[in-house]
């Protein structure tokens, strides 16, 4: 949830120039597409300075903020944008902070460069920032938010990003100032720091953490014995995700349509995030209870648990009713009870399953329930949407839309009843039976809205919404494109903008909306006497607390009548009226996921009088006699009456009493619920109640009416006949009921009466609009809908329309000349946004008239979208053209224009996200003939359509092969100059510049190489050498002085291939500048590869000097030029694909089972410890400095005993010595013999990375500012004494196992076997690769590799260990009835090696460790290459299973003792995919990437067996 409007023009204050592009508010609760490392910016943007910051921030603009004091100073971390390009010469922001440069800092990286950053005057008080870009527009950059510093204001703060032409952008005051506490007539508390609360009111502190164990509670319900339940989350963000977290899935989740989908979804993705990570936390229920009465509880116990399955939710909604607790927790509605009275649950049953069908936005969860006048259970559900079949096998189908449903108290008939919502929280009832939510905001600059419940109802809100503003890059739309619901401002009240097929919101109130009640009519009632008070949550208790409205009638719908803040200063997330008259109110106290923290508190008035707990205590509604629930239904407490209403509804008895009350005039409040009952009774069949309702449809009173209306539109009538004369009712409520109910009758006849109510309507009041359609889908076919084209009122052909929008019908094409703007573009909007096939070739065909977008036929943004791409959708050359003369029409608004020209650029391969929708649409590849056929007629169209577009239009014809006269010289050149035009289109202008060979190319050429477009400049500095060098030597004088690191580097590339007299001085004082220690770090590799190129003597002699120049006793000295000057992003590619080096196969970068390995450390936080150097050092030494935990050591003891192992820690006295995860060994360092040496299993990386390669993985290392904040497992060290080793020793010697069956391989071997010495010192040679795994006597390593000693497979079949060497080895295996399974493969470790150095490494092994078995040749390592051919050149060859091994006890042997090669070749195993990662094993393997970086360690490659 994120307003991160990249370069997309925002509405602002009328303060704000039109030039203003926002590039992040952070007024959201979440960090939307920004990277998050670390912990010190928590989990969202904040409204209110961070627990541990000694101070208050202040200064920032609107609500929230980011803030890095998370905790105070200790936590670190970083705030990563995503890349953007630069378009405006002036960047603004607001800073505050530390002042620790280069670790408390706003940065802009460009090309991973830091080339601005600001730090804050260790001061709190956020002041302004503008950075000058003019010279770096068109240049890709991005933005971070940096905290290395734990120590003294150790913290960053930041807010507001905005883009200007102005070098004073706008920046917005805080939204929220400090308000006096009695602002709102409320006083501070007394029992918590800012709380307030209404005058008169006591505040108590009835449960917390500390006393009860509260633990995140979100949502809560009081029963009638006064106990309280709470419904605590504890997979909030520990198993509850958030899709702006796992980006990588996003397409899944937008594609899925049940929650079958979603498990299939996170089962393809549990190597990115396990799925024991997604179901070890439980949701709870907790009961607190005050079992002394003194106002605070004082026992607490866990109701129930155990819902943590891979599809469980937030624990979010809960009501106590009639000794059942209803349970809301995705994906299902559960009914639970104590039967014991244990404060156990002994029972639970789901009532409905199917909701949450997809991750959306953690938070977007089922929701509370109430208690409907209706006698059902309401609940709401967020965009995580559902899909299921009811019990009586009814489907509900909206898996990317929220919605109001409701059941009978059994489960049974589940219905939908609103929906088009995005977050509603919870529902409440008036004492009118009017039912309210609260739908939350999007992050987009709209605010949260109270919605009043409509059957039918469409809030219009659709995921599409979210993923076109939050997540527009991973949809495929570089720049965040207008969506419907902002531009026809759907989340606003009425207004001409929004479409005909919703029913607006009430009015825009809250940020963060959550728990929801209404007064009851009894108890606490100072300030919120017949009002709703809705908690509203904004991530911290100072910005937070509980609104209070009231509603009132506004023609058919209503209208909030007031509203203000009832209790504030708190992080409120529910609230309800208890029977003993207190209201009572949960408190998260903070912050954005689970934690250990929460309380609950009461508000009570002074002198409470009498309370419906008193009541309840003595009466017992089941055994009730219908005398006595009469009385009740006048009683002042609404839950009361309505207990006594339904109750009399469920008694043959109750039907007199019912009819009494709905009869007299006294009582108003009692004849409702008379009323009521009698609908409940209809509803389920009885035709005496509802002939009764009907009785009292001439009732005087409107609202009396409409709720009669109400409850006969669902008693089972058969006709529409006593309905049809309540479609002219005077009030406009009665009239909308009355349609409602006409059409759930299916009445046909009714037909002339409704359209004569929609035309009295005139469109005036959309409730009343959308009334009609209701009546209309339910009472008329399809073609009667589509012949209302004909009808004179405006009205009825709009509701028409919208009523075959809601069939899905292809006839509402024939309305799409309809004379009303109004019709004709909500045509437009039914076949585009809802996707009917079958009419978009008409839609698109609307692009022909040439009236669009003129006077008398205006078209907003929005609609001309809709038209654009739904010709882009139909893939074929009309449309295709179609597209193409929309980025030309003058008419049309130049941000459109653009719009189809990218449609254009991407018309070949389509995204699988509509791109005007936000829905996954994947549409086929397209025939680029097509293409080339319909550009090759019409490039002309777009060359000649202006500049604005000519550069995108250019572009095409390049990327098309199409020439034109239209791309003469003169544009071309234009096109070079234009600083405005972004550096790839210049640089291929440039190409077709020089194609025609013009008189001025060496000048324009020129000109181009001293662009401050580096990418320009590098193209024509490459073209310039190609076509005349002589004429580039200035220019690549110039560039080896320019700012940008990879012009310098690309410069000396180029001054390496040119003649000798422009080469030679240039090269030969770049290598005396570089030995005197004057040269550029960042190019100095690149000068020595230019200089190794060339032959002069002289520069041979340079090149000399600077070798001899370096310190003979400092082996890193010939890598000191890859210190600097390196490409992350490159070097990334290392890490991920090197063929030789593997790196992803055992190391992963980020926390917990992201990509990668587990075989070596994760390399977070590597750039936190060490410095370019000490990186250095790692790769190219990795045995100079090895950190505990990964050094493979022999520890030799004084009395002679030795063990081997990893060396887990060391202290000044002890090391800790991992043998086997049952043996650690604590030994003192007195009892050594000598100090351990341990050994890097990973060999110098020069051997195996180039030095550029180096360089780039330097770089990338060096991004890795997230700290690793997770700490190894704790385990258990034994002291081992020189006594005790002794001792271990002989009982080893003695219990040594006898010796085990040989294999077949074994039985023929000569007892005099003989190996070649020469052949066993270079396997030894060789196997100094392999001891880090599998230990330097072959007995292996815990969690790393198994043993090599007196291994039956590796004195089993020669053809096992040359395919493992080959291929690698991945999977469990036994090895002497021993089971092993490690957490990486082994990789091919013998892939690009000489056949040779394999067989000599095979020969040792089988030789060494006790093993005695037959050489291996280099002739059998050659035939199983060629009898392998094919697998072998797969890249990687897929690895092999244990299963894929011969059985080392059955292999044939050949007459002279030898092993048998086959000729035919290995089982044909299927190819491992490779994480797409392309990983290859060509070259020299090894098993690690890096030892002992940074305090990270030697990196491990642990295998499987055997290996070198």
């Amino acid at each position: 949830m994120r307003n991160l409007l990249l370069l997309v023009f925002l509405a602002l204050p009328a303060t704000a120039t039109a030039t203003d592009l926002i590039f992040d508010t952070f007024e959201s609760d979440g960090f939307g597409e920004w990277l998050v490392e670390g912990d010190a910016f928590g989990k969202a943007p904040t409204a209110v300075t961070p627990q541990g910051v000694n101070g208050k921030i202040t200064g920032y603009s609107g609500q929230y903020f980011v803030s890095s004091g998370h905790g105070g100073d200790k936590p670190t971390g970083s705030l990563t944008s995503p890349q953007f390009k630069i378009s405006q010469p002036f960047l603004g922001f607001m800073i505050a902070g530390g002042g620790h440069k280069g670790k408390t800092a706003v940065q802009l990286l460009i090309g991973d460069k830091i080339t601005f950053e600001a730090t804050g005057q260790n001061d709190l008080e956020m002041k302004k920032v503008v950075w000058p870009l003019e010279d770096h527009k068109g240049k890709q950059a991005k933005i971070r938010i940096i905290d290395t510093e734990p120590g003294g204001w150790g913290i960053i703060n930041a807010d507001h990003f905005v883009f200007s032409d102005n070098q004073k952008p706008f920046f917005p005051k805080p939204k929220y100032r400090e308000s006096k506490a009695n602002k709102d007539g409320l006083i501070a508390s007394g029992i918590l720091p800012g709380l307030t609360i209404p005058e008169g009111a006591v505040a108590k502190l009835f449960a917390t953490n500390e006393t009860l164990g509260v633990f995140s509670p979100t949502a809560l319900s009081v029963d009638e014995k006064g106990r309280v339940f709470l419904a605590e989350t504890h997979r909030f963000r520990f198993g509850v995700e958030d899709n702006r977290s796992h980006l990588y899935w996003l397409m899944d989740d937008i594609s899925a349509q049940t929650t079958d989908d979603r498990i299939a979804m996170h089962e393809k993705w549990q190597e990115k995030l396990p799925l024991e990570k997604l179901t070890t936390v439980s949701e709870k229920i907790r009961v607190l209870i005050d079992t002394d009465g003194d106002g605070v509880a004082d026992k607490s116990e866990v109701f129930a648990e155990k819902f943590n399955d891979l599809l469980d939710g937030t624990a979010a909604g809960i009501m106590a009713f009639e000794g059942k607790i209803y349970f809301a927790c995705i994906p299902n509605i559960w009914m639970i009870e104590d039967e014991d009275g244990d404060l156990k649950s002994d029972k639970r049953r789901v009532l409905q399953d199917g909701f949450g069908v997809r991750v959306s936005f953690s938070g977007h969860d089922l929701n509370g329930f109430a208690l409907g006048p209706d006698g059902r259970l309401y609940t709401t559900i967020g965009d995580r949407g559902f899909s299921f079949t009811t019990k009586e096998g009814r489907e509900y189908k909206y898996p990317n839309q929220g919605a109001i449903l409701r059941f009978e108290p059994d489960g049974s008939n589940m219905e939908v009843v609103h929906t088009g919502l995005r977050n509603p929280k919870e529902i409440a009832f008036d004492q009118f039976g009017t039912g309210i939510t609260v739908d939350n905001n999007s992050d987009q600059g709209d605010r949260a809205r109270v919605v009043f419940m409509l059957e039918g109802a469409d809030s219009g809100w659709r995921m599409g919404h979210q993923v076109l503003h939050s997540f527009h890059k991973t949809a495929g739309i570089p720049n965040r494109p207008i969506n419907q619901w902002m531009q026809e401002k759907m989340w606003e009240p009425k207004n001409d903008s929004q479409p005909g097929h919703i029913v607006p919101p009430m009015l825009n109130l809250t940020s963060g909306p959550s728990g929801l009640a209404y007064y009851p009519g009894t108890g606490f009632s100072l300030g919120c006497k017949d009002q709703f008070l809705i908690c509203d949550y904004r991530g911290g208790a100072a910005a937070s607390g509980i609104w209070k409205f009231s509603i009132k009638d506004d023609g058919a719908g209503f209208a909030v009548d007031n509203s203000g803040k009832f209790n504030w200063g708190v992080a409120a997330t529910d609230i309800e009226w208890g029977y003993d008259g207190k209201l009572y109110v949960s408190d998260f106290v903070s912050g954005w996921q689970s934690h250990n923290a929460g309380r609950v508190y009461t508000l009570e008035e002074q002198n409470p009088g009498k309370t419906a707990a008193e009541f309840l205590a003595k009466f017992d509604f089941a055994n009730a006699t219908p005398r006595s629930l009469s009385g009740l239904l006048s009683h002042a407490d609404q839950r009361i009456r309505l207990r006594a209403q339904l109750q009399l509804a469920s008694l043959p008895e109750g039907l007199p009493i019912l009819t009494a009350a709905s009869n007299q005039k006294i009582n108003y409040l009692e004849r409702l619920h008379g009323i009521w009952g009698l609908g409940i009774m209809a509803r389920k069949g009885n035709t005496m109640a509802a002939n009764i309702l009907v009785r009292q449809l001439p009732s005087d009173d409107p609202r009396i009416r409409a709720q009669v209306t109400q409850a006969l539109g669902e008693a089972p009538l058969k006709t529409a006949d006593i309905l049809i004369p309540v479609l002219t009712d005077g009030s406009p409520r009665v009239r909308a009921l009355a349609a409602i109910a006409v059409g759930r009758t299916g009445d046909s006849t009714a037909l002339p009466s409704i359209l004569e109510m929609i035309k009295f309507n005139g469109n005036d009041d959309p409730v009343l609009r959308h009334a009609g359609v209701m009546a209309l889908v339910g009472i008329a076919t399809e073609q009667e809908i589509a012949d209302l084209i004909r009808h004179e009122s405006e009205a009825v052909r709009h509701a028409a329309v919208i009523s075959l929008r809601r069939m899905g019908s292809p006839k509402v094409i024939s309305f799409l000349g309809d004379t009303s703007l109004k019709v004709s573009n909500d045509v437009i909007r039914a076949i585009h946004d809802t996707q009917i096939e079958m009419a978009r070739p008409v839609l698109a065909a609307l692009l022909d008239d040439q009236s669009i977008g003129a006077p008398q036929r205006p078209v907003s943004r929005m609609i001309l979208r809709r038209l654009i791409h739904t010709a882009y959708r139909i893939p074929n050359e009309q449309n295709l053209l179609r597209v193409i003369k929309a980025a030309v029409n003058p008419l049309f608004p130049i941000e459109e224009r653009k719009e189809a020209m990218r449609l254009l650029s991407i018309w070949e391969n389509p995204p699988v996200v509509d791109q005007s929708l936000g829905y996954h649409s994947p549409l086929s590849p397209r025939d680029p003939a097509i293409m080339e056929k319909v550009l090759g007629k019409h490039i002309s169209i777009l060359l000649d359509g202006g500049q604005d577009i000519f550069g995108d239009a250019m572009k095409l014809a390049l990327k098309y092969g199409i020439q034109h006269e239209g791309l003469d010289s003169g544009s071309l050149t234009r096109i070079i100059r234009d600083d405005q035009t972004d550096g790839k289109t210049r640089a291929g202008a440039l190409d077709l510049f020089l194609k025609s060979n013009p008189e001025n190319a060496d000048e324009i050429l020129n000109e181009a190489a001293r662009s401050k477009n580096e990418e320009l400049a590098a193209r024509a500095l490459q073209l310039g050498s190609e076509r005349n060098p002589t004429s580039t030597v200035a220019a690549l004088k110039g560039a080896l002085k320019s700012d940008s690191i990879s012009l310098r580097q690309m410069a000396w590339g180029i001054i390496g291939g040119l003649p000798s007299e422009h080469a030679v001085p240039l090269i030969r004082e770049g290598l005396l500048d570089l030995r005197d220690g004057k040269g550029n770090r960042s190019t100095g590799l690149d000068l020595l590869i230019a200089a190794e190129k060339r032959e002069e003597q002289s520069i041979k002699s340079a090149l000399n000097d600077y070798r001899t120049s370096l310190p003979e006793d400092d082996p890193l000295a010939i890598w000191q030029t890859s210190l600097a000057g390196g490409n992350a992003s490159r070097g990334f590619k290392v890490f991920q694909t090197h063929a030789a080096a593997q790196c992803m196969r055992c190391h992963r970068h980020e926390p917990g089972h992201s990509e990668g390995g587990e075989a070596g450390p994760n390399l977070m936080g590597a750039a936190l410890r060490h410095d370019a150097n000490g990186l250095l050092e790692s790769l190219i030494l990795p045995h100079a400095e090895i950190a505990d935990g990964f050094g493979v050591a022999e520890v030799k003891l004084k009395n002679g005993t030795s063990k081997s192992g990893t060396i887990a820690a060391r202290t000044d006295k002890y090391l800790d010595l991992k043998e086997s995860e049952s043996a650690i060994w604590r030994i003192k360092l007195s009892d050594l013999a000598e100090k351990p040496r341990p050994v890097s299993a990973m060999p110098a990386m020069g051997q195996i990375l180039n030095p550029y390669e180096t360089r780039d993985l330097i770089a990338w290392l060096l991004t890795l500012t997230k700290p690793n904040s997770q700490k190894p497992p704790p385990y258990e060290a034994k002291e081992l004494s020189l006594a005790d080793s002794k001792k271990m020793d002989e009982e080893t010697k003695r219990t040594e196992a006898p010796a085990r069956l040989k294999t077949q391989t074994d039985q023929t071997v000569s007892e005099n076997n003989e190996i070649d010495p020469a052949v066993m010192e270079l396997g030894k040679a060789q196997y100094n690769l392999c001891l880090g795994c599998h230990g330097p006597t072959g007995q292996g390593m815990p969690n790393v590799g198994p043993p090599l000693a007196k291994s039956e497979w590796v004195a089993g079949p020669v053809e096992n260990l040359i395919g493992i060497q080959l291929r690698g080895l991945q999977g469990a295996i036994t090895v002497n009835d021993v089971d092993y399974q490690f957490a990486a493969p082994m990789v091919a470790m013998g892939a690009g090696q000489p056949d040779e150095n394999i067989a000599a490494v095979l020969t040792y092994v089988r030789n060494s460790f006790g093993n005695s078995a037959s050489a291996v040749t280099p002739e059998m390592v050659a035939q199983y290459k060629d009898n392998n051919k094919d697998i072998l050149s797969k890249v990687p060859p897929p690895m092999l299973n244990v299963k894929d091994l011969i059985d080392p006890f059955t292999k044939p042997i050949g007459v002279d003792g030898t092993p048998v090669i086959s000729d035919a070749p290995a089982p044909a195993i299927p190819e491992i995919p490779s994480n797409g990662l392309g990983v290859s094993t060509t070259g020299m393997i090894i098993f690690l990437l890096i030892a002992g970086l940074t305090g990270i360690g030697l990196l491990r490659m642990k295998t499987i067996n055997k290996e070198s």
